[in-house]
């Protein structure tokens, strides 16, 4: 079940496999990952959901200051607030081969990516309007 979780992945929360993971008025502050997902890392979830919650000055050294989702079914992200959350990739979120993804009503500021090309950050930006 966790063939790709690695030991520096997730600073807080690390899950892998077919998992539901929910969290509702989820609170991340100060918490640091070495690899992906600053606060939270999943891989392979089949349901990523956080809502009302906020994810703040968290740090990862790849991907996913705050969250970082592989492979994961869907990913939603509702009413959230992330803020000077850091990365090489996806200062805040970073999410990859998701079947679905929605982020709504969520707030993001002052987080920041270290390795951003164009292709990138047009693909963000057309994803976000």
């Amino acid at each position: 079940m966790s063939c790709c979780l690695l030991p520096q992945d997730g600073g807080a929360i690390a899950a892998s496999g077919p998992t539901v993971f929910d969290c509702t008025n989820c609170y991340a502050t100060n918490n640091t990952a070495s690899h992906s997902g600053g606060w939270f890392y999943c891989s392979g979830c089949s349901n990523t959901s956080i809502g009302a919650g906020s994810g703040i000055s968290n740090t990862a050294a790849a991907s996913g200051g705050a969250v970082n989702c592989e492979g994961c079914g869907s990913f939603t992200s509702q009413q959230c607030n992330y803020s000077s959350n850091a990365a090489a990739a996806g200062g805040a979120v970073s999410v990859q081969a998701a079947a679905a993804v929605n982020i709504a009503q969520s707030v993001f500021d002052q987080n920041s990516a270290t390795l951003a090309d164009d292709t990138t950050v047009a693909a963000a930006s057309s994803q976000l309007q």
